[in-house]
């Protein structure tokens, strides 16, 4: 465990566009800028793409090879697109198909024509979007979370109970121009091209936001969205079911409805993820000079997912640890927390995990360097390795001055 931000020093000197990651998964995907993935953490199922008998978890990240890691081998110029972490299970999203692991393999499923735009996994099931508006789901319903008008199970007899399966993408012909979907553990959300909202499935603690925490087996309108204004959807923070462990919003006095909390009605929420523990929303000074802040919470944390060793906060607070960085893209997985983030002195005095390396003495690109190399060798400030500017991809002249990271 590490209580603090740090440097993933493995991947700083990839320039990182997307991560995914979520509250059932342990393990991570990172999109670079050029298309490729890198995966890291846990890998017991498979679900890094990775085979399990040489690599049960990854330490480090690591680049997935386009033609010994996909099923069938990624074309010339495929690339990967968006993609999701389920429980023991991963998809990526290419230019052409969807893959799913172990080894990811291509679903040959959804039409040439209509492309999926989202993509969603909880820990047993996954959730997809196509441009069209069209909504499928796969794999476990035990919780009604696929959505198709029935619950889970069967009894077949006395003590035994069969948990639905759906081992192709089904159709859920109730929903239409879908935008966006996610998943929790167990229940699915999905985003209209109106702004309206939609749960099913697991509705314990009234974490579906309507009004009861029964399980909910087709996906049903959330009121309190459709009642409001289309102005007054955007930038504020709603939750439903329980959003702390004791008082309002705990066990005993869930959200059974979305409310909006409190300490963020002065804020823009830009961007939100939730771990298994843990809350963090990135959010805007409305009343300010629109400056963006970190607002995490969760008294349940005890993997150091806030940066803090001491106490966590019950409600929304900004950040301390992450004060003063400038954040991009904030992702929670299970029991960690990723942010991607611009380049600073607050960021470049961050700890590097790991804390040393042993780096090349010859150029990491042409392997050349030394006396019979004429040209100068740069050593990296994120990995600390030299490469000869020529050799990189694609070639530079001079240093250029920073990017994201």
């Amino acid at each position: 465990m590490v209580p603090v931000p740090h440097i993933l020093r493995g991947i700083s000197n990839v320039r990182i566009t997307r991560i995914f990651a979520s509250a059932s998964s342990e393990h991570v995907l990172f999109l670079s800028e050029d298309g490729e993935v890198y995966v890291y953490g846990k890998n017991t199922a498979g679900q890094c793409g990775i085979d399990t008998k040489t690599d049960r978890f990854l330490s480090e990240p690591r680049k997935l090879d386009r033609i010994r890691d996909f099923v069938p081998p990624l074309a010339e110029g495929e690339t990967i697109t968006i993609g999701a972490a389920g429980g023991d299970h991963s998809l990526l999203v290419t230019t052409n198909a969807v893959a799913q692991s172990t080894l990811f393999r291509r679903v040959d499923y959804f039409d040439a024509h209509d492309r999926i735009v989202s993509v969603s996994a909880g820990i047993s099931f996954s959730v997809l979007a196509t441009a069209k508006g069209q909504v499928y789901t796969m794999g476990s319903h035990a919780h009604a979370q696929l959505g198709l008008g029935e619950f889970g199970w069967v009894h077949k007899g006395a003590g035994t109970v069969v948990y639905k399966t759906c081992t192709i993408p089904t159709y859920i012909p109730s929903l239409t121009h879908i935008v966006q979907v996610a998943c929790g553990q167990a229940h699915s959300v999905a985003l209209d091209k109106e702004g309206y909202v939609y749960t099913w499935g697991e509705g314990s603690f009234g974490r579906l936001g309507c009004g009861t925490q029964r399980n909910q087996p087709i996906p049903v309108k959330v009121q309190q969205f459709a009642q409001l204004p289309k102005q007054d959807r955007h930038g504020a923070f709603w939750a439903a079911g329980r959003v702390r462990r004791m008082g309002d919003g705990g066990p005993g006095q869930a959200f059974s409805i979305f409310k909006p909390l409190a300490p963020l009605e002065d804020v823009q929420c830009i961007e939100a993820s939730v771990g298994q523990d843990v809350f963090q929303c990135l959010a805007a000074e409305r009343e300010k000079d629109n400056a963006q802040h970190l607002y995490s919470w969760g008294e349940g944390v005890s993997h150091g997912e806030l940066g803090l060793v001491k106490r966590p906060p019950p409600m929304p607070c900004v950040s301390k640890a992450m004060d003063g960085i400038s954040i991009r893209h904030v992702q929670s997985g299970r029991f960690l927390s990723l942010f991607l983030v611009e380049p600073n002195q607050r960021y470049a005095d961050l700890p590097r995990i790991p804390q040393h390396v042993v780096s090349s003495d010859v150029c990491l690109v042409c392997h050349q360097g030394g006396a019979e190399d004429a040209s100068t060798l740069l050593e990296c400030d994120r990995c600390e390795n030299p490469f000869h500017l020529s050799c990189l991809q694609p070639p530079l002249e001079s240093i250029p001055e920073a990017r994201s990271v």
